[in-house]
């Protein structure tokens, strides 16, 4: 079970990461509306292990071992190398693309 970690803070845009068959590792954002600002969390829900990864919106696990998401206004698409096994980064976030448009349903509404 996912507790919130503040009283303000809003779980978004959640969804398990690919794996074994009993496997419960989870990708979501830990957003706090009173400074505008998410977190990406890897939660592995059988050992309760929680890595915050880096700010953003939106994140999407990749089968390259990459996390994809949206970071900033305008918004941009980044990228992280990330291992499902460890829920750890193994490198550096870059950009994948700069001033992109995005479907507003997508976008978290402020």
């Amino acid at each position: 079970m996912i507790e919130r970690p503040g009283e303000h803070n809003r779980l978004l845009w959640p969804h398990f990461l690919p794996g074994e068959q009993d496997s419960r590792k989870l990708l979501y954002v830990d957003f706090d509306p009173r400074i505008q600002q998410g977190l990406i969390v890897a939660h592995d829900l059988k050992s309760d292990q929680r890595e915050i990864l880096v700010s953003g919106f939106l994140p999407v696990y990749d089968p390259s071992g990459h996390i994809i998401y949206r970071i900033g206004d305008p918004p941009q698409v980044w990228s992280v190398p990330f291992s499902i096994n460890t829920l750890k980064m193994t490198g550096d976030p870059f950009p994948v693309r700069k001033n992109c448009e995005l479907n507003r349903s997508m976008q978290h509404k402020r």
